[in-house]
């Protein structure tokens, strides 16, 4: 481990990790090349098999590369949580999943709601066999986030309240784990939820008749 400019470096297998004193990483490195520059092109690489008359079952399909390295991530992730660094694991995991919200964030700007729900159903769906192959939990507070407020926006609010509530269920373990990070009473998501709480219940009040 060695300071730098008042910041820590951990070395993890391929990864490197420099964050401060309060364990908010401040940049991730593999191989000696950023995370956030060697994602960009990967994430010019993901393809869209589209359906037209049913775009529900439109498919996002990830490079194998980028598939790798969200596994390695998951990997490192583990080994931090391993060796009791909780916090820290679960900012790796979010600053790796941040490192590929601009692909999906085209999506919502274009209004292609459905696609994004595709984009983080089959990031998820790595997540999810790894940690079942592994017998792991890595933190999906925001990867869940998204995928929630993504079904807000297209209107299905049930299945956008099931990963909502996923979500605030991971940011509780976190939350056990690593008091000092008020999860998941910090987490934007809570509020998230009891805006659109008061949306559905509007929308409801609004169809019943005037008195």
């Amino acid at each position: 481990m060695i300071m730098t400019d008042d910041l820590e470096s951990l070395n993890i297998g391929e990864f490197t990790i420099r964050y401060d004193s309060l364990d908010r990483i401040i940049e991730v490195s593999v191989h000696g090349q950023n995370l956030s520059q060697m994602v960009r092109p990967l994430l010019n690489r993901i393809s869209v098999r589209k359906s037209p008359l049913h775009p529900d079952t439109n498919q996002v399909i990830l490079p194998d590369e980028l598939k790798d390295l969200l596994m390695r991530a998951c990997e490192t992730t583990f080994q931090l949580k391993k060796m009791g660094e909780h916090c820290l694991a679960a900012y790796l995991a979010t600053r790796c999943f941040e490192s590929i919200t601009r692909f999906p964030n085209r999506f919502i700007e274009n209004c292609q709601y459905a696609l994004t729900c595709s984009f983080w159903s089959e990031i998820l769906s790595h997540v999810w066999k790894w940690e079942s192959e592994n017998n792991a939990e890595i933190h999906k507070g925001h990867p869940y986030f998204f995928l929630a407020f993504a079904y807000f926006l297209r209107g299905d609010y049930d299945t956008g309240f099931v990963y909502a509530y996923n979500g605030i269920e991971d940011d509780e373990k976190l939350g056990k784990n690593c008091p000092r990070l008020h999860y998941p009473e910090a987490r934007a998501i809570n509020k998230t939820i009891c805006h659109s709480l008061m949306i559905s219940i509007k929308r409801m009040f609004d169809g019943y008749p005037k008195s």
